[in-house]
């Protein structure tokens, strides 16, 4: 079953995965939502690594911040 995900390859296209991050949090696994949470979650971490090249500790931070926000 596909999920509609895509690669993040724009900084548009992360902060919309990152608002629909926010949305999803808490979404049980297994569940449709769950799945697309969980598929976001590896994007998002792909679009950092690449994009935002640091620590990994600092990349959990900013992560958190970005969803706080």
């Amino acid at each position: 079953m596909s999920t509609g995900l895509k690669y993040l390859r724009t900084e548009a296209d992360y902060e919309a995965a990152l608002a629909e991050l926010a949305l999803l949090w808490g979404a049980k696994i297994g569940t449709p939502a769950g799945d697309r949470l969980a598929g976001l979650a590896e994007l998002i971490d792909l679009y950092e690594t690449w994009r935002y090249p640091m620590g990994s500790r600092d990349r959990a931070k900013v992560a958190r911040l970005r969803i706080e926000q």
